[in-house]
């Protein structure tokens, strides 16, 4: 790969990551706007729930704690992807800052899976809640996908330290 095609692929990348993220702040700026509308227009306060307003203020709390927790999770995912993705555009995949960054997003994704188990609790002990995704057995199907993700890229780490270890071996020895 030449110079030329390793930039274009590089601003390509800085591209959609940033586009990436100008979406996930205009859909969450957009979200709070839409409901403040909607009271502006109607009069009437509008929540995700009907049963929202009656909510106590501590699940209130946790609610928007999950929902601030998850995107800026997201959120730092994204940015240390990014940083990988550019240190291996310009040939530099054994570097000990792209373990580190992928031993993180492995750790963040790992953390991804404590959301589901608070939201179930959370909204359990709300007697007003019976939605379909409040089954135990639905948080398992968010929870398994995400602990083999988060294996896998740790099991990636995990290669990227012992490519390093090769890589310098190898440097040393020529």
């Amino acid at each position: 790969m030449n110079t030329l095609e390793r930039s274009r692929l590089l601003r390509v990348m800085k591209i959609t990551t940033n586009a990436f993220l100008i979406l996930l702040a205009v859909g969450f700026v957009l979200s709070l706007l839409s409901n403040k509308a909607l009271f502006i227009a109607s009069g009437n306060p509008v929540y995700i729930w009907d049963e929202y307003q009656e909510f106590s203020l501590k699940f209130k709390i946790i609610f928007n704690f999950l929902v601030t927790g998850k995107i800026a999770l997201y959120v730092f995912i994204v940015l240390k992807m990014r940083k990988v993705f550019n240190n291996l555009t310009v040939d530099r995949p054994f570097e000990k800052e792209n373990i580190r960054c992928v031993q993180l997003i492995g750790k963040s994704i790992a953390l991804l899976v404590i959301f589901p188990f608070v939201k179930y609790y959370a909204t359990t002990s709300i007697d007003s809640i019976h939605s379909y995704g409040n089954d135990m057995f639905f948080v398992y199907f968010e929870v398994i996908p995400l602990l083999v993700t988060s294996i896998t890229v740790l099991v990636v780490a995990e290669v990227f330290r012992r490519g390093a270890e090769m890589y310098t071996e190898q440097k040393l020895t020529v």
